[in-house]
């Protein structure tokens, strides 16, 4: 799915017990549980970051020197709905699981009456008090919370909170069997093992396809920033919202995109959104490309454009942003 980095448990030697798959069950702190390889293995494949859990049952103070011995990005779970409560903690660690907009995504999305009003709220409040939303972690499911599928079984919903968890600000986390639409419930249901699920890993899993897609934009439009990380760095804008759709700006001009997320499901009615040259900084009579369905525009004499919202989620982008990537035929 295009992924350049994988999330896996603790390395360190563990007791010799079948139960202790987790990799919390250390016996030697100072030796890599075999089952990952080696030492010298794990220094090849390398490191980019570390996740810390449970950061809120320890001091704060103790994480600045710890994140600094590590030498890589460092970013810990907190566990609460609160930017209040969780955006402090960036200020002792480089980035930390965004529980707040999790638990904002869930209401949003698990109905068509869901508040995106909320939704909307969640994002500004973030960027006001977090130190660098950039370094927040957004995710949709982890081994601790019930699967998305649990709350919703209506796909577009599922889609539109999909692409959010990975278009929005900082790294994004997918939690494998995320592509299947697997639905259970919580620990210890949500942790089931993939390779004996019906069609372990296939990659024509419900979502898988939608995910590589999406990530596929998400890195070309990284890549197309490589020399300054523009489009990483740049803290998304709400340059729409009502109570039903989100529109999204990410990137400076040039290298923006622009998200519409919306959450009247499968069944929604075709509604016109209307975008300003200064919302989304495209310029007059500028190619746009929607780079999951390759519908295209143009935008008008004032540099705005009108968009169509229905059921899916869109990423526009300059079309000169695709080319050469073979993506909706550029």
């Amino acid at each position: 799915m295009g992924f350049t980095a994988i999330w896996i448990s603790p390395i360190t030697m563990q007791i010799g017990d079948s139960n202790t798959y987790h990799g919390y069950d250390q016996s030697n702190l100072y030796k890599v549980n075999s089952h990952f390889g080696t030492a010298s293995d794990l220094q090849t494949l390398s490191i980019d970051g570390f996740r810390i859990d449970s950061v809120q049952n320890v001091e704060p103070d103790f994480f600045p020197d710890f994140s600094s011995a590590a030498g890589v990005y460092c970013v810990g779970e907190v566990l609460n709905s609160q930017s209040s409560y969780v955006c402090p903690y960036q200020d002792y660690l480089d980035g930390i699981i965004n529980y707040p907009l999790y638990f904002s995504l869930i209401s949003a999305f698990e109905s068509t009456s869901g508040s995106m009003t909320d939704l909307a709220s969640v994002y500004t409040t973030l960027k006001s008090s977090c130190a660098d939303t950039t370094l927040m972690a957004p995710f949709l499911e982890n081994h601790d919370r019930p699967r998305f599928p649990y709350y919703t079984s209506d796909t577009s919903l599922i889609r539109n909170a999909i692409l959010t968890t990975l278009m929005s600000d900082g790294p994004p986390i997918i939690y494998e069997g995320q592509e299947y639409g697997l639905s259970s419930s919580g620990d210890p249901y949500n942790r089931e093992a993939i390779w004996l699920q019906s069609g372990a890993y296939s990659t024509t899993g419900t979502y898988h396809g939608f995910i590589a897609l999406v990530n596929l934009i998400r890195n070309q439009l990284i890549m197309a920033t490589s020399s300054d990380s523009s489009w990483s760095v740049y803290k998304s804008e709400i340059i729409y919202s009502d109570s039903h759709t989100i529109a999204l700006r990410k990137g400076s001009a040039g290298t923006q995109s622009v998200t519409l997320i919306t959450n009247q499901g499968s069944d929604g009615s075709a509604y016109d959104v209307t975008l300003t040259t200064s919302e989304t900084g495209w310029d007059v009579d500028e190619d746009i490309v929607e780079a999951i369905s390759c519908d295209t525009g143009t935008t008008n004499s004032g540099g705005g454009f009108v968009v169509s919202v229905e059921s899916e989620p869109q990423i526009w982008l300059g079309s000169s942003l695709l080319s050469g990537t073979g993506l909706c035929g550029l």
